[in-house]
């Protein structure tokens, strides 16, 4: 029965391990999607910014006679497309950290219950008195004995 409680303990011990090691890999993951997060976020303020100089650019050149050296000016449209797929993969990313997160969150639960689970299992295992069990051989020599009382009486 000792060997049987420990071998579950051990069991139990093993898969709070895995999770615990799942839910460190999951947290690296989300440190990761934060960091490209950031890194969309400010690339799109970039895109932003650029986008906004080059139209105040194309609104002073509205004005102005054409210079005699065309000016490179990068498609407008083909940036403003830009900031839209890149506000796209920001929101795909931050859906996939919500979903991270929920499971981070149902992990740290189950983490929680079989937490609960084997503290009682080890309160039942510390509270059992293995003094206060007999064996089969003791059982036999206590009925013997009876019976041999029994039998001299």
């Amino acid at each position: 029965m000792a060997r049987d409680s420990e071998q579950i303990l051990r069991n139990i011990m093993a898969q709070v391990n895995a999770l615990d090691a799942k839910m460190r890999v999951v947290a690296q993951r989300m440190k990761i999607i934060e960091r490209n997060e950031q890194i969309i976020g400010k690339t799109l303020i970039t895109h932003n910014k650029n986008i906004k100089e080059l139209e105040m650019k194309l609104s002073q050149l509205g004005g102005v006679s054409q210079p005699s050296v065309p000016i490179e000016v990068p498609d407008v449209e083909e940036l403003k497309e830009n900031v839209q797929e890149i506000q796209k993969d920001l929101e795909e990313v931050k859906l996939s950290l919500k979903t991270l997160a929920k499971g981070v969150q149902g992990n740290t639960e189950m983490i929680d219950k079989i937490r609960e689970e084997l503290n009682e299992v080890k309160y039942v295992i510390d509270n059992i008195n293995p003094v206060a069990y007999v064996t089969v051989d003791q059982v036999r020599e206590l009925v013997e004995e009876m019976i041999s009382r029994k039998l001299k009486k």
